[in-house]
């Protein structure tokens, strides 16, 4: 009997530090996510992009480090230098969604963030990633508005 109860002793000990340190591992969610004025004022980049790959619909064929990143086309740069036509943008953590992933051929206003040969969201993804476009109107909080309207408001 007690070497069973030395072996499952031994078990509980070895097992339960590891679920607890999965535990650990888990995505957390933000405190407090930073306002659209915010996000603007700490991104360093802001272009007008559409996925062009990536990102969730490569999910599909299994998980793969490549789904951790889509392709953006950059059409239009509304902050910073030096951003090419096409960039690579960090949209998935493992499991972890902080990073931005919008819905294929759809533009949007992308905050970004270099982080070396690639861009991340503002704030490790505790801020707005991206506000939708519909056509050249510019889609916040459900209203829409021209483009040159949301640049002004937001000093861009």
């Amino acid at each position: 009997m007690g070497r069973i109860k030395r072996h499952i002793n031994s078990w509980v000990l070895g097992v339960v530090p590891v679920f607890i340190g999965f535990n650990a591992l888990a995505c957390q969610p933000c405190g407090e996510a930073l306002s659209l004025p915010d996000t603007i004022h700490k991104a360093e980049v802001i272009v007008i992009g559409e996925r062009r790959s990536g990102g969730n619909e490569a999910f599909a064929g299994g998980l793969d480090r490549k789904n951790d990143y889509i392709t953006l086309t950059v059409s239009k740069v509304l902050k910073g230098q030096g951003v090419p036509e096409e960039i690579s943008v960090r949209s998935w953590y493992g499991m972890c969604p902080y990073g931005i992933d919008i819905d294929k051929n759809q533009p949007a206003i992308v905050y970004l963030r270099k982080a070396g040969t690639y861009y991340v969201a503002v704030d490790d993804g505790c801020a707005e990633k991206f506000t939708p476009m519909q056509g050249d109107k510019v889609v916040v909080d459900k209203d829409s508005m021209a483009l040159a309207d949301f640049r002004k408001l937001y000093g861009l």
